[in-house]
């Protein structure tokens, strides 16, 4: 429950500090809530895969399978990394061109592409963090998940404060700001994920770190159960995504309130 509350902390973070840049008319608050928007319905599917994986892991614990929890895992950084380059490429090539197309502000549509061009690159991480929450889900041990999100929301909301307007003597970025935090926030998450899995004396149990032999048995038994939990995240945030884009084209004011 925390850490998908965190997503929602850190949007709710960049609006109240961008809502502060009234020289700026507004744009950077009504564009990074939109593009955060498209941002988190497309990390629905790495939601959905850690979901899934986590399901995996405890049924094969209470089969006393501790190896396959490791081949699990491994997978599921595979996965999770390959979804997400597949995620940015489309924030960095395909968004740009759709916001044009669709979005009626010309300034609006500019300024989100300039948030997610840079937002997008916190989708690695993420997905570093996927695969290491899906096993301490998994594995009974979800507050290891949960200060890794407290973790994430406390870096972004000191690094917003900092690189959006200037302060802790870090350059004052305005909109770019709130990007650059959030992607360092997420791999300070990563980071912390990793270095306690490294730590875990767990880790020689379940076997998390042997080399990875792929199998597509595993990926395909990972995947039947995971894509309808991410097309049901997809869908449920993607309506609002809609909801917000239809309200852009009434007007930049309908959209800031």
């Amino acid at each position: 429950m925390a850490g998908v509350l965190v997503q929602s902390i850190v949007m709710i973070t960049d609006s109240a500090f961008l809502s502060r840049l009234y020289d700026a008319d507004g744009i950077p608050f009504v564009a990074s809530g939109n593009s955060g928007m498209i941002y988190i319905s497309s990390t629905m599917f790495l939601t959905g895969l850690m979901e899934g994986a986590q399901i995996i892991m405890s049924r094969r614990i209470g089969e006393h399978k501790y190896s396959e929890v490791g081949r699990v895992f491994r997978h599921i950084i595979l996965i999770a990394l390959l979804l997400g380059l597949g995620i940015l490429l489309i924030h960095q090539f395909v968004a740009p061109a759709a916001f044009d197309a669709i979005v009626q502000n010309k300034s609006i549509g500019s300024a989100m592409t300039e948030f997610l061009s840079i937002r997008s690159w916190g989708i690695i991480p993420m997905a570093l963090q996927i695969a290491f929450s899906a096993f301490y889900l998994g594995t009974g041990r979800s507050a290891v998940f949960m200060f890794a999100s407290i973790l994430f929301a406390a870096s972004n909301i000191f690094l917003d404060y900092g690189m959006i307007f200037g302060n802790f003597g870090l350059p004052e970025l305005g909109l770019k700001g709130a990007a650059y935090a959030t992607v360092i926030a997420e791999w300070s998450g990563a980071i912390f994920l990793i270095t306690y899995g490294l730590l875990d004396k767990k880790r020689e149990k379940f076997e998390l770190f042997k080399t990875i032999r792929v199998e597509f048995s595993i990926i395909k038994r990972i995947l039947k159960l995971s894509i309808p939990l991410m097309l049901q995240g997809m869908l449920a945030m993607g309506t609002w995504t809609v909801f917000f884009t239809m309200i852009e084209h009434m007007g930049k004011n309908e959209l800031e309130i």
